[in-house]
């Protein structure tokens, strides 16, 4: 398959401080550009080893290249309130202009062997990244009592990273019985540094030049199964561990924030999912269903290690210790309705586990909420189908994310009551 995107992106606006009064006057604007383009081919082989097909598998093997390159502008727009997205000065940006080009190959294999009770996953994939930046920001010195210039200084910057690395993954389970397994896996991680990691929009974020990629693993452990139509579970135990985390904290000695590698973390929890059918516990039914269905995780996500003692057993940011989502749903032949509730217990939003918000609304406690959500689908025949909604009806307000640039800086605040509705037509042609 072959898969590529050209596209832009422009965000007009007051970039200050929420705390601050938009001055009016000229706006400021960020301009992306996004090219990109990659191929993939993958070849998959059935096999069978022992003559009575008892001992079976699959062999992929595959590759991928990618190549993209993005821009990234800010600047001056118009003082006027339209959608009017140029910048005053194109040749000349009064902030930044920098392009990303990016490359990416990779190559990977995987095999999965079934063996009577047993099953064997196992893969490997081989990356070569390579990141660039290339451009200029511009440092303004103010006057701090009449607020005039006093210097402009611009700044080139140009940066090249290229990195090689193996990944492996493998998984087991044992099947106990027709209705219960348990399972285990292990899998490396790799995340690398990209530009929003580098290039900030806030004067009060700074980035920490030496930052560099993260790494770690997922490894879980668990047993799931199911009761005939009456019961379905899943209980797994599982830890995440985040080498070079990288996270925004605040900067020693300084009023700023830093993006920067906090430390090494460690994730250990517990997720169980749990749905029973109510109406199978009194009768077999065929045409009915009603559902109860509980899915519930509860995390401990600390800092085990950092070059700053005070973070160390802090939690990660945007880690809720408690999810929950729970809720009922009927069923028949045409109709389907469900009720959910989402629970998120509160987080934070940096390192220092800060409770009180700082002036831009970067740094603070994200407080726990609860969401409900509605959804129904009627299947009037074979060809049309209508689904409709409601989601968050009672109206919940809260926020999930604190953003450092556009649209922040500062709470992102999510979507109160949304309604939908879809009509669906299938069609099919009959082959003779």
């Amino acid at each position: 398959r072959a898969f590529g995107i050209n596209s832009s992106r422009e965000s007009l606006g007051f970039l200050g401080k929420i705390s601050q009064a938009d001055p009016g006057g000229n706006r400021e604007m960020i301009s992306g550009e996004f090219l990109n383009g990659g191929v993939e081919a993958r070849y998959l082989q059935r096999y069978t080893i022992s003559e009575t097909k008892e001992i079976k598998g699959a062999f992929l093997l595959g590759g991928r290249a990618y190549k993209g390159f993005t821009t990234s502008k800010q600047g001056m727009a118009s003082d006027a309130s339209d959608a009017d997205f140029r910048f005053l000065n194109p040749n000349d940006l009064e902030n930044s202009n920098f392009s990303f080009p990016s490359k990416n190959l990779a190559a990977f294999a995987e095999n999965i062997l079934f063996c009577k009770k047993f099953t064997f996953n196992f893969g490997m994939r081989y990356e070569y990244l390579l990141s660039s930046a290339e451009g200029f920001y511009k440092r303004y010195s103010i006057h701090p009592l009449n607020m005039d210039t006093l210097g402009i200084y611009t700044t080139y910057d140009s940066n090249r990273v290229e990195r090689s690395l193996p990944l492996f993954g493998a998984g087991m389970s044992y099947k106990i019985n027709a209705a219960s397994t348990i399972y285990t896996n292990f899998t490396q991680n790799y995340r690398a540094v990209n530009f929003t990691d580098i290039r900030v929009t806030n004067p009060n974020v700074v980035v920490d030049t030496l930052i560099n990629d993260e790494h770690g693993f997922t490894a879980e452990l668990g047993f799931r199964g199911f009761k005939n139509k009456l019961l379905v579970y899943d209980l797994a135990l599982f830890t995440v561990f985040y080498g070079d985390k990288i996270g925004l904290a605040p900067k020693p000695g300084t009023a700023l924030k830093e993006r920067t590698n906090i430390g090494n973390a460690l994730n250990l929890g517990v997720e169980a999912f749990v749905e029973i059918d109510l109406i199978s516990i009194f009768k077999d039914s065929a045409k009915y269903s009603f559902n109860l269905f509980v899915n519930a995780a509860y995390i401990d996500a600390r800092y085990v290690s950092s070059k700053e003692p005070n973070y160390v057993g802090k939690q990660v940011e945007y880690v809720s210790p408690l999810l929950v989502k729970s809720g009922v749903k009927f069923s028949s032949n045409k109709f389907t309705a469900q009720i959910q509730g989402s629970y998120n217990s509160e987080q934070y939003a940096d390192a220092s586990n800060s409770v009180v918000p700082t002036g831009d609304a970067v740094i603070g406690l994200i407080p726990s909420y609860l969401v409900f959500d509605f959804s129904s689908r009627y299947k009037l025949n074979s060809v049309f189908q209508v689904e409709a909604g409601v989601l968050n009806f009672t109206n919940q307000k809260y926020f999930t994310r604190r953003a450092t640039a556009y649209p922040g800086p500062g709470i992102l605040p999510s979507d109160g009551i949304t309604v939908y509705g879809t009509l669906q037509i299938q069609l099919s042609v009959k082959r003779k």
